[in-house]
Parts: structure tokens; C-alpha cells; sequence
């Protein structure tokens, strides 16, 4: 019996983890998911299994990577629903494995196929990119066979392809310019993120590593500026406010006054 082929695009965000896959020779879908993970016990979830009978699986995403495993990890908005805050001091590639699993997981209950085969393209920030081989090990290993929301996932990975942040636009201006054009050029790629900006020179067509870096100026960096002038505000309602806000706020905007948790009117001010 041959078994489906899904080919996902992955991007494990900081904002969210953004995931384009197919089926097949299905057209291409979208799933998205909040970026949390939080470690529980697994009890708490099977005991708790009819109340989120029927939620999506992407809101309800739980997994274990043995079936006897007293705690399991649950991902994206499930986790956010149990207060998991967004982990920015941990490296991406080590959070990005269970994000994966999830997305597979969403994917085979989906399309009701728990056995798949699987080509996974990815990314990470630069500065990681030099771990995309252990990255891709793990993954290799995990992805044999887990446990999502109760039931066995099995995957045949095909194919593993890794890029660092920004190498997809580099990619494209190339296809669009030409090969001769982009190897005769010094390029600089900069990509702002909500963790991460990161930039990539190329040279001769090739990635300089003496040039390329990432820092920790992300959006999320101007969050934590708002809130520590700001009182009892947390980083995902200001970052929906200043969405929502566009290009042009004025201070007395009705989102703006909405973010208010004084009440004494100077405090308000």
C-alpha cells in the first residue's frame, strides 16, 4: 500500500509556527500555531481527552514520544490556554522539534493518514544554523514513530532540507535575476523577526560566514520596551494592538485606551 507523500514548509516563529504543506498531488494548505510548549502529565490530558473531543487537532495538540511516558508535551494553543509563556532564552532548534511533531501530528489526523512519508523544509536563525545537522537527527529519530493526542504517528523522512532565516528571499531574488547576475554581486539580506534580525551577505553567489550574523534585536524587543513604561501589560495584546493600530496612532486611538488597566485618571494619562 503506498502511503502519502506530504511535503511541509516549516518555520517554527517566535510569533507562530507557520506551516504550508501538501499532500500528495493535492493543492498546498496553511496551518498555523501559537508558538508555547509546556511539559505536563500526560493523566491530565487523557483524563481530560472528551473535553476537547471536538476541537481541531492544531487546538488541541498534545504528544508523547513514548506511549509510557508519564509527562507529554503540549503545543501551540492548547498550551497558551495553560498560561505557557513563549520561551526567548532557549535556542530555537531544541524548541522547534516538538513544534514539528505537532504540525506533522495536525497534518496525519488532518488527512487521517497516521502513516506517512514526510519531506520537511525548514529554517533557522543564523546564528543556529551551524546545529541544522543535529537539528535534522533528532528529528530523523522522533519522527519514526510518536504519540499525538493518543494515537501512533508513523513517518518515512525522505528529504530534510535546512536554510537559515532569509535564504529564501536570496533564493528568489536569484531565480528572478539569474545565476550569472547574483554571482557577480555582494548581496546583504536582512531579515526582522519577532526574536531575531538577521542579516546574510552573499558573495560570488556564495554565503559569507566572516560577514553574516544574527542579534537579539527582534519586535519583540520593542514589546519589552512598552512594557516596562506601561502598567499590568502583557507582550501578545500589545503586539494584536499594534497590528490593528497600522501607520498612523494617535494617543487618544480607542485600541490604545483599550490596553488601560489603571483606573485613577492621571495613572490613565
Amino acid at each position: 500500500m503506498k502511503l502519502p507523500e506530504v511535503r511541509i514548509a516549516f518555520d517554527p516563529g517566535s510569533s507562530l509556527t507557520k506551516v504550508v504543506y501538501s499532500v500528495s498531488s493535492a493543492l498546498p494548505q496553511s496551518l498555523v500555531m501559537e508558538p508555547q510548549i509546556l511539559k505536563l502529565p500526560t493523566l491530565l490530558m487523557t483524563e481530560n481527552q472528551h473535553s476537547f473531543s471536538n476541537m481541531n487537532p492544531e487546538n488541541q495538540a498534545w504528544l508523547q514520544l513514548d506511549p509510557k511516558d508519564e509527562d507529554c508535551y503540549i503545543v501551540g494553543f492548547l498550551a497558551q490556554q495553560y498560561r505557557a509563556s513563549s520561551r526567548f532564552d532557549q535556542v530555537k532548534h531544541e524548541q522547534a522539534l516538538h513544534k514539528l511533531l505537532a504540525a506533522v501530528g495536525v497534518v496525519a489526523q488532518r488527512e487521517k493518514a497516521p502513516r506517512l512519508e514526510l519531506r520537511v523544509t525548514t529554517l533557522l536563525p543564523y546564528d543556529e544554523y551551524q546545529n541544522r545537522k543535529q537539528f535534522e537527527e533528532r528529528a530523523q529519530q522522533r519522527l519514526k514513530q510518536f504519540w499525538f493526542r493518543g494515537q501512533a504517528i508513523r513517518t518515512n523522512l525522505r528529504a530534510f532540507y535546512c536554510s537559515p532565516e532569509g535564504g529564501g528571499v536570496a533564493r528568489k531574488l536569484r531565480d528572478q535575476k539569474g545565476e550569472a547576475w547574483f554571482n557577480s554581486k555582494t548581496i546583504a539580506v536582512l531579515m526582522f523577526g519577532h526574536r531575531n534580525t538577521s542579516c546574510l551577505v552573499f558573495r560570488r553567489g556564495r554565503l559569507d560566514p566572516n560577514a553574516s550574523c544574527t542579534s537579539a534585536l527582534g519586535f519583540v524587543q520593542l514589546l519589552q520596551g512598552i512594557i516596562k513604561r506601561t502598567a499590568g501589560q502583557n507582550r501578545d495584546a500589545i503586539a494584536t494592538t499594534i497590528f490593528d493600530l497600522g501607520t498612523s496612532p494617535t494617543p487618544d486611538h480607542p485600541l490604545i485606551r483599550k490596553l488601560i488597566r489603571s483606573t485613577l485618571p492621571e495613572n490613565m494619562e
